[in-house]
Order: structure tokens, then C-alpha cells, then sequence
């Protein structure tokens, strides 16, 4: 119980911002991480952001798997959810 509310009564509200990089030939950097099923999330909200790669600034943390930049066509085919594609899709 925490502040009067139990535990289970409690909203989780969660945040998260995603980007789209592109660098200045055009590719589109993938980032595969693990699946994050099995976790219940109320309310999240994403906001978008289109980015350009400034430098790179140290390793990935233990939720990624593997980088890669590549084409847009590559990506599009390597991308599981329509709402990346499109998003790849509006900005390349």
C-alpha cells in the first residue's frame, strides 16, 4: 500500500519517445531490442521525433540487441509493425 492506495489500485502512466535517424546518405538506423510483452502498461504515450546522428556515444544498454544502419527498402522489409513502416516511410 502506498499513500493510502493499494497496489494493484494504482495506475501505472508510462512515457517513451522513439526517433527516426537518418544520416546524410539517407539510411535509416534499426535498433532491435527484445519484446517487452508479458508487462502490463496503462496510458502509455509516444511522441516521435525525427533525429540526425551528431556522434556516437558509447555502447547500447542490455535492452538492444543489434544496430544497423541500412536503406530505406531494407528497413521497410526488416520492420514488424505497419505504424513503423509507415513512420519510415513519411519521413525517408
Amino acid at each position: 500500500m502506498i499513500g493510502g492506495v493499494p497496489d494493484r489500485a494504482r495506475v501505472l502512466l508510462e512515457f517513451s519517445a522513439g526517433g527516426v535517424v537518418l544520416d546524410a546518405q539517407g539510411r535509416v538506423l534499426l535498433i532491435r531490442a527484445r519484446d517487452l510483452r508479458g508487462q502490463p502498461v496503462w496510458k502509455k504515450t509516444v511522441r516521435w521525433f525525427l533525429m540526425r546522428p551528431l556522434e556516437k556515444a558509447g555502447d547500447h544498454d542490455h535492452e538492444v540487441d543489434e544496430v544497423l544502419w541500412t536503406d530505406k527498402a531494407d528497413a521497410l522489409a526488416r520492420l514488424r509493425y505497419d505504424s513503423d513502416r509507415r513512420l519510415v516511410g513519411a519521413v525517408t
